[in-house]
Formats: structure tokens, C-alpha cells, sequence
């Protein structure tokens, strides 16, 4: 078993004792893509913390391969976090006066690998994930999407057992999010991904164990998809530019492409997606991000859709729909790049249905 978790408990005494963590068992394998979900203060973020070798445990075990991991001298620890473990942050933490290679190659630096050898592998690595013509470039001129490359890059050169990603997605628009994602699915088959998340969109997506966390406690820890099934719903996934909602019959449809994908109908395809969704049928207004215009337009069509160009960095759309909870969650997926405007019924359900996915995980 590469990691072993046993009755882990981690308690913060900041004056009053705050106990984060209250006995935690868990068990992960190579080639599993584990997302770990759980409202603020569920304690998911201390236990990735004590996963990384971040952070300390009072009572329990934690192996990684075997090998006991408590007490360890700083020394220790960051021989292991630096060899068995690779890092991916919310906000990429890249070092600001290093361009992008130099950034990849830092954990080898403190592996005493000779520049010439590290700037190799940095460069395959960076020509392997599109970003080989940025290599030069510093961080303030890179997109997020580059920039979580960059540290996907990073997280990789060492070549780690096991990769701990907190929130990875949660600074980038939807399209970017889905782009790395994709990445992290492609080569989760090499390593233990242990994901931290508040999407359950993505986790359901991409993850083929679900572990949901509260007050410190694992409430519950699934393997909702069999390895075949996961592997053919990914493939599905890059191989059609349809919804991922079940019931879009476009078998034979290849996705790559805007000349394959412009000779379906989409009006028709609208229709049928959003007649799935089981709903109440009305006019609504949304608000959208500029560069989420080619992905809407691909789900909505234009037939019936109104589009209006509102500012320099917004657009929306009006268009009648049937509205429900999968309206709800394909909305939800577009993060902070998507607002609801109008009816205000809908606003306010749309709210109700966000505040339930906040207690629900």
C-alpha cells in the first residue's frame, strides 16, 4: 500500500485546543486519482498538510510505502517530501524572478542534479505539457492556465510516487480548469493523485474515489467508478465536444476539430440536452466571462439564444430553458465566470441550490 493512514489525530492549541482531525483511516494505491471534499473546517486541508509531510500528527500512524512518517527531523521530511512527493497549489507558488524552466528545475537543484542534467529534463518536460516556447518567460507573463502547467512541470521532474493537489483549478476560468484536469487524468495511472477540491463537478468528472470529510471525521469514501468504466467515460470525454450530461446520443461524431463539430446541428443538440435536464421551462438571463463564448455557443447554439455583448469583459445570454438542478450544476461549473441574472425566482433557487452543495460537502 503506498499510503496508509491509521487513527491520525491532529489537534491546533491556540490559546483553546481545536481538535481538527479525530482518528482518520485511510488507504490509497498507485493508480488511483482520489478527490478529497469537505466544507471549510472538515480538516481535508490538514490532512493533505500532514499527506505532504507539511504538518505534524499527535496520535496514529501514517506510512508512505512502508516506511513510518512521525517525528522525522526537518532534515528528514524534506529528503521525502522532495523525493516521493510532488506539490500542485491553488496558487501555483512559483518564484517570481525565475522564469518557467528555472522554476521547473528547482527540485532537482536541491537533489544536487547538474544544471546541464536539469534543464534537460525541464525542457522535456515543458515541451511534453505545450509550454517548451514559454521556457524563458517569468511568471507575471505567463496565463494561469500556463502557470499550472508550469507547476504540474515542477511537481513531476523528481518523478514522485505521489502527487497532492489543493484546489488546482480554483484560480482558473472553466475551459483552463477542464485543460488541466485533463492533464492530471492523463497521467494518474503513473502516480497516487490525491486531490482537494470543492467541486464536486470536477471530483465526479475526473477522481475514481470520492472521499467526503466533516468536522475532522471521514464520512464517507467510495470508488463510484470501476477502472474500466472510468477509463471509458475519460475517452468519451476526449473524443466528443458534446455536454457530458448521459443521454446525447452522438456516437461516431469525432470531437477534434471546428469543421467536424460545425456539421451537427446545434439547435437540435440544444434541445435535446437541456429537454434531459427535467426542469421548469423559462426565460433566463446569464451573465458570462468573455472567453467562455466559444463553449457556450457550442452547448446553446444560436437558434433562439440571444447574444449581447454587455462591457469589455462581459457577454450574455438569454435564451428559454428548462431549468433544474443539472441546469444548476452545468451553470455551477463555469465557477466565478458565470452569473445568473434573471428571473429573480431563479436567482433565488439557484442560490438555494449552492447553499445545499455547502452543507453537502
Amino acid at each position: 500500500m503506498l499510503i496508509e493512514v491509521k487513527g491520525v489525530h491532529k489537534t491546533y492549541d491556540n490559546g483553546q485546543p481545536l481538535h481538527v482531525l479525530k482518528g482518520i483511516d485511510l488507504a490509497v494505491e498507485k493508480g488511483e486519482f482520489v478527490s478529497i471534499m469537505g466544507s471549510s473546517g472538515s480538516g481535508k486541508s490538514t490532512l493533505l498538510n500532514i499527506l505532504g509531510i507539511l504538518d505534524n500528527y499527535e496520535e496514529g500512524e501514517y506510512y508512505i510505502d512502508g516506511t513510518l512518517i512521525k517525528g522525522l527531523s526537518e532534515k528528514k521530511a524534506a529528503y521525502y517530501r522532495n523525493h516521493l512527493i510532488g506539490f500542485i497549489f491553488q496558487s501555483f507558488n512559483l518564484i517570481s524572478f525565475k522564469t518557467a524552466v528555472e522554476n521547473v528545475e528547482l527540485p532537482l537543484f536541491y537533489q544536487g542534479v547538474s544544471r546541464r542534467k536539469r534543464r534537460i529534463m525541464a525542457m522535456d518536460l515543458l515541451e511534453k505539457l505545450g509550454l517548451s516556447q514559454w521556457a524563458e518567460h517569468y511568471p507575471n507573463e505567463l496565463s494561469g492556465g500556463q502557470k499550472q502547467r508550469v507547476a504540474i512541470a515542477r511537481a513531476l521532474i523528481t518523478n514522485p510516487k505521489i502527487i497532492l493537489a489543493d484546489e488546482p483549478t480554483g484560480a482558473l476560468d472553466s475551459e483552463t480548469s477542464v485543460q488541466v484536469m485533463d492533464i492530471l487524468k492523463k497521467i494518474a495511472d503513473k502516480y497516487l493523485i490525491i486531490m482537494v477540491t470543492h467541486n464536486p463537478e470536477l471530483a465526479d468528472e475526473y477522481a475514481n474515489r470520492i472521499i467526503r470529510c466533516l468536522d475532522g471525521e471521514v464520512i464517507n469514501d467510495s470508488n463510484p467508478y470501476n477502472p474500466e468504466k472510468a477509463d471509458e467515460k475519460h475517452q468519451k470525454k476526449w473524443t466528443y465536444r458534446v455536454d457530458r450530461m448521459e443521454g446525447v446520443s452522438l456516437t461516431g461524431v469525432p470531437r477534434e476539430g471546428a469543421e467536424a463539430f460545425a456539421a451537427i446541428a446545434l439547435s437540435t443538440l440544444t434541445k435535446q440536452r437541456f429537454s434531459m435536464m427535467q426542469g421548469r421551462e423559462c426565460l433566463v438571463t446569464i451573465r458570462f466571462v468573455n472567453h467562455l463564448i466559444d463553449t457556450v455557443v457550442d452547448r446553446l447554439g444560436t437558434e433562439g439564444v440571444q447574444y449581447a455583448q454587455i462591457d469589455e469583459n462581459h457577454f450574455t445570454v438569454t435564451a428559454k430553458l428548462e431549468v433544474g438542478s443539472m441546469f444548476y450544476g452545468w451553470l455551477l461549473g463555469f465557477g466565478k465566470g458565470a452569473k445568473l441574472l434573471a428571473p429573480d425566482a431563479e436567482v433565488e433557487k439557484f442560490s438555494d441550490y449552492i447553499q445545499n452543495i455547502r452543507e453537502m460537502y
